[in-house]
């Protein structure tokens, strides 16, 4: 295969008017995307901004107190359906926060319960335990 030399434009060489330069006639170089955001995949999700605090206390939870994943759970599930209807898919990092402040109530929940099957159990030992003279 041969490549076709430079088109003598007015520069002399691979200037304005070349086949392969800036006005060529077909060239895939020059096209501009639909959208701005077409080169990478579909344009940019508008409900991605607010599923970040949604991530960090679904984290948090794991981490802190679980009950602080119920605010991600119904956040989530709040920003899940608004996008949804607005015909967006649900932003993933909004998903993972959702998931996790329902993994993180969920631990809450049992951590409390042991809680007070421990403080119930110390409390019947203790009463148990009575000294009569």
């Amino acid at each position: 295969m041969t490549i076709p030399p430079p088109d003598q434009g007015p520069q002399g060489g691979w200037g304005q008017g070349s086949q392969w330069g800036q006005g060529a006639e077909g060239s895939h170089w020059n096209q501009q995307p639909a959208t701005p955001y077409a080169q990478y995949g579909s344009p940019a999700n508008p409900y991605e901004s607010e599923s970040t605090p949604i991530l960090v206390t679904g984290i948090l939870s794991l981490v802190l107190c679980g009950l602080v994943g119920i605010y991600a759970w119904m956040k989530g599930n709040d920003l899940r359906n608004r996008a949804q209807s607005a015909g967006w898919p649900e932003p993933s990092t909004a998903k993972v926060g959702r998931i996790l402040g329902i993994v993180g109530t969920i631990i809450g929940l049992v951590q409390i319960g042991f809680a007070v099957l421990w403080i119930l159990l110390v409390f019947g030992i203790m009463g148990s335990a009575a000294v009569t003279y």
